[in-house]
């Protein structure tokens, strides 16, 4: 997906948040397990 097409997929969702992560593909726990864990628990303390 391209950013382009990332950006209107979200602005297309109701209450969608948008995270980038740069420099990982479609392992993205295994390609930056720090931020991707950081995401996650930012995620969960909101449900």
């Amino acid at each position: 997906m391209t950013d382009e097409e990332a950006e209107r997929a979200a602005a297309a969702i109701p209450d969608c948040t948008f995270v980038r992560m740069k420099g990982v593909g479609h392992g993205i726990h295994r390609g930056d397990p720090v931020n991707f864990r950081r995401v996650m628990f930012d995620f969960l303390d909101t449900v």
